[in-house]
């Protein structure tokens, strides 16, 4: 019998990789993980869901959306299924519909932008809205004729850009508008484009297939997408206005909201891929990495749920969708349930669980707390006093509606970090934030010296992790063996770790094939940096 050590460092190397068969993955590479995070060598607790205290209006919300004024907190706006709007300010709703609206519902992608501190906000069954600073509720779009209904309401280059135009019973999915330019505070004047004092334009892409399904800025230019395509609008000092031309005949974009621009880069939600590009070269970020597993799992009914957002203070982009996968935590809903995190400086992935997810945005939003207020209690709230009186730090807002099974409320979250670092006051939301697991399973061993052939029987007998924990954290290990390439791993009875109290993990586990499992029993923080196996080969069987 030899005796042999499995040591595992740099365990954030590979992240998450679910589309190469187990036993083709190096040591430090994980079948599977969700609600954790890989970076700087180590593992960690992912980012909890604090739940704002505000009782929204309506049970069904659908949209979120922030706008940066000239001073102080962003300007949140929900948008929901009734297509009424209201403004969030200090946990309180108002409602800023325009005057005298009769709610409708429609299940249709919302989209908004900002332009000369104007705030506009579209639904493609109705003519777009707008609100000033100096207006208490949004109006229809004026010199926007009112037959006209628009899919995506974006804003580039001083215009407004609207695309895939209905005018009256006429529909144009692959028709582009612009307005002249939207001077500060005020709505562009035209939309005409036949007005030779104007700068507005309209184009038809005609040798689009299908719809145009998103469009968004990449520095001065506009990325249009459809479904298995994109194209390029540049602005241009002519009579033209634009250049239009296609930049890809072979990628396009599954849903509006699913393409975010990251470090002059566009990363999209792709109908087959995820992928980023410059304008011009492309690259797919999930191939042969977690591609198969996603898009395998989605939820073909419910692309018009997808969405993405980068979280620009992890560095990471998150692709929002309906999954049916085996890890769920939140069954096959509504909204999204399930998150492909995306780490840019490192390029690894890793999954989270979502409650029911339909929007989300980025923002600084107004916490008036004291300690009066504070809840439920200060050691159960996240941020400090500083943070209270910052205006600069930003989080991303999610928006979620009811599910009663899984006890979740329609709310306002805000992702923030459980321990250090946190900057929202607010309680973590145990209901919607759910445990981190980590899985590594077809460990074959191989690689170890004593070990020659795949048929080699090995048994591990104790782990050792290394990792910091904050108080009451802890760590559950489970191992199991397996005897042939197909067969699941029996995991036992899990050992409880909280790099305290218990040093290491004691099991008896053999097999040709191993298993490893690492659950958490709350949402607590912790950091794992190293693991090291102990194991025995005990000959062939």
């Amino acid at each position: 019998m030899c005796s042999s050590d499995l040591k595992l460092r740099e365990l954030s190397k590979f992240g998450v990789v679910t589309d190469v068969s187990s036993f083709n993955l190096p040591p430090q590479a994980w079948t599977y993980a969700k609600n954790c995070r890989f970076k700087s060598g180590s593992i960690e607790r992912g980012p909890v869901l604090r739940r704002i205290p505000v009782t929204l209006s309506n049970t069904e919300p659908r949209y979120i959306q922030a706008n940066t004024p000239t001073s102080g907190f962003d300007t949140i706006y929900i948008g929901y299924l009734d297509g009424t709007i209201y403004e969030l300010a200090s946990q309180v709703e108002t409602d800023v519909s325009i005057s005298g609206y009769t709610p409708a519902d429609s299940d249709t992608n919302w989209t908004g932008c900002q332009l000369g501190g104007v705030n506009y906000i579209n639904r493609p069954d109705r003519v777009p809205w707008f609100k000033t600073t100096a207006a208490s509720d949004f109006a229809t779009l004026t010199n926007w004729t009112g037959t006209w209904r628009a899919n995506i309401l974006r804003s580039c280059n001083s215009v407004l850009c609207a695309f895939g135009i209905t005018k009256g019973s006429n529909v144009y999915p692959t028709m582009i508008k612009t307005s002249s330019i939207g001077y500060t505070g005020t709505v562009p004047a035209s939309w005409d484009e036949t007005d030779p004092t104007q700068n507005a334009y309209e184009n038809t892409l005609s040798d689009m297939q299908g719809g145009i399904t998103e469009a968004q800025t990449l520095g001065n230019n506009m990325i249009v997408y459809g479904y298995n395509e994109a194209w390029m609008m540049q602005p241009v000092t002519s009579t033209d206005i634009w250049q239009v031309h296609r930049i890809f005949n072979d990628a396009g974009c599954i849903n509006a909201n699913c393409a975010v621009e990251v470090e002059g880069k566009h990363f999209v939600f792709g109908p087959t891929d995820i992928y980023m590009h410059d304008g011009s070269s492309k690259k797919s970020i999930s191939d042969s990495v977690v591609r198969r597993h996603i898009f395998d799992n989605l939820d073909a009914s419910k692309t018009n749920r997808c969405f993405v957002v980068y979280d620009r203070a992890r560095r990471e982009v998150r692709f929002n969708y309906v999954s049916g996968d085996e890890y769920l935590d939140f069954a096959t809903g509504g909204g999204c349930n399930r998150c492909a995190v995306y780490y840019v400086p490192e390029g690894t992935w890793t999954f989270d669980d979502l409650p029911y997810i339909y929007s989300g945005t980025v923002a600084n939003i107004d916490q008036t707390e004291t300690w009066a207020t504070i809840q439920p209690t200060w050691d159960e709230s996240g941020s400090t006093w500083l943070d209270l009186d910052s205006g600069l730090r930003k989080s991303v807002l999610l928006l979620g509606e009811v599910d009663v099974a899984a006890g979740v409320s329609a709310s306002v979250y805000a992702v923030d970090n459980q321990y250090t670092g946190s900057i929202i006051p607010y309680a973590v939301d145990d209901n919607a934030t759910r445990p981190a697991l980590l899985e590594r399973g077809g460990i074959d061993l191989d690689e170890l010296p004593n070990v020659k052939k795949l048929e080699g029987y090995k048994t591990l007998s104790s782990i050792w992790p290394q990792g910091v924990f904050e108080p009451d954290s802890t760590l559950e290990f489970a191992v199991g063996g397996a005897d042939n390439y197909n067969d699941e791993p029996d995991l036992g009875d899990a050992q409880e770790y909280d790099g305290s109290t218990y040093k290491r993990c004691d099991f008896n586990t053999a097999g040709r094939y191993v298993r490893i499992r690492i659950t958490q029993p709350s949402h607590l923080w912790f950091k794992l940096t190293a693991l090291d196996l102990d194991l025995y080969a005990t000959g062939e069987h």
